[in-house]
């Protein structure tokens, strides 16, 4: 699957520079200090996911959050999509579910629970174990929502940064996760407009940190 056209690729290396490398810290869930040279091999970090807006079948605005890639707004295997900016002004845009996208292949069941409503890069770099709302593990009933939109937007240019938690409840029941919940945490880093003035032209990039094994666990040695 193609994860950008060449154009893209080199705007958002251009744009990822500004960004540079991070740090992961924190603290387990006994509250003691996580060495940041450790590496849990069930945790996988995604630096970089481009998802766009665009009406044809060829385009990339799915995500494939169990591999880090995004997808065609049909292909089966996507766990979420970009949805909204009906009005072509790069407004009120949101991720869904996968399984939501009715008139496509249907796609995976993911659902969602908001961490924080605006995030430095520090905050996520640094997120290592979720504590808002919820005991010291993850359960299946933390996650009430099939799309962010119930907490808000996201637009072009950004001007907040929220973190959200998700589960690929549709990779596990499909068995594709080894019968694992897999637990994740997406932050949007860039918004830009290809097309300024005309329509689908709103990309976004993320950043994904996922945990294998079902533990309320984010924090990975290398970056």
């Amino acid at each position: 699957m193609q994860f950008l056209t060449r154009s893209k690729y080199y705007f958002v290396l251009a744009i990822m520079a500004v960004f540079g490398f991070s740090v992961l810290n924190g603290c387990d869930d006994s509250g003691n200090v996580i060495d940041p040279n450790t590496t849990d091999t069930n945790v996988v970090h995604f630096d970089s996911i481009l998802v766009e807006e665009n009406e044809s079948a060829s385009s990339f605005n799915g995500i494939n959050l169990l591999n880090g890639i995004n997808t065609a707004r049909d292909y089966y295997l996507r766990d979420a999509s970009l949805g909204g900016g009906l009005d072509s002004t790069g407004s009120n845009f949101f991720l869904r579910s996968g399984i939501l996208d009715n008139l496509l292949d249907a796609g995976y069941v993911s659902k969602w629970f908001q961490v924080m409503s605006n995030s430095s890069q520090t905050d996520f770099d640094t997120l290592s174990v979720i504590t808002q709302n919820i005991g010291t593990a993850l359960d299946t009933t933390d996650f009430t929502q099939e799309s962010t939109e119930f907490w808000g937007y996201m637009n072009y240019p950004l001007t907040e940064y929220p973190i959200y938690c998700f589960w690929l409840q549709g990779k596990r029941d499909a068995g594709l996760t080894n019968g694992k919940n897999v637990y994740g945490v997406i932050r949007p880093k860039v918004s830009y407009d290809s097309n300024p003035g005309g329509t689908f032209g709103f990309s976004i990039v993320f950043e994904v940190k996922i945990n294998k094994a079902g533990e309320n666990y984010f924090h990975h040695g290398s970056h």
